[in-house]
């Protein structure tokens, strides 16, 4: 009996349904060597976020954890999104912009979310 090669690779492969829980709880959880990865890249970006803050270049400046830990969380999850490189690096420019804005408006003084950010866009705008 004849079959043809497409019936045989359909039958003998099976096929994964792309949208089923455990699929995409393995594409977000990571592997260990991701997780050793992410682990080493963040204690490299923590000792160089550790570095420019005792260095006291500047009185005032707000801690670079945050900013460092949320870029590395935005990257990786990024990393897991199923998009081509090129349309993912816009979205994490907006959020890396985004989460400096927010920080920037922890540490400049005002009463409002209006009067931080006119305060800011006045003292950038001799730049």
């Amino acid at each position: 009996m004849a079959t043809s090669a497409s019936n045989l690779t359909s039958d003998l492969i099976p096929t994964a349904n792309l949208s089923s829980p455990v699929l995409t709880t393995r594409r977000f959880m990571p592997s260990w060597e991701d997780a050793l990865t992410l682990a080493l890249t963040a204690a490299a970006f923590m000792t160089v976020a550790a570095n420019v803050e005792n260095a006291d270049w500047v009185s005032g400046l707000p801690s670079l954890y945050p900013i460092g830990i949320s870029a590395l969380l935005v990257a990786y999850g990024l990393s897991r999104v199923r998009l081509n490189q090129l349309l993912l690096l816009p979205a994490g420019v907006f959020a890396g912009a985004i989460i400096v804005f927010f920080q920037l408006m922890a540490i400049v003084p005002g009463a409002s979310l209006y009067v931080r950010t006119a305060g800011l866009v006045g003292r950038m705008h001799p730049w």
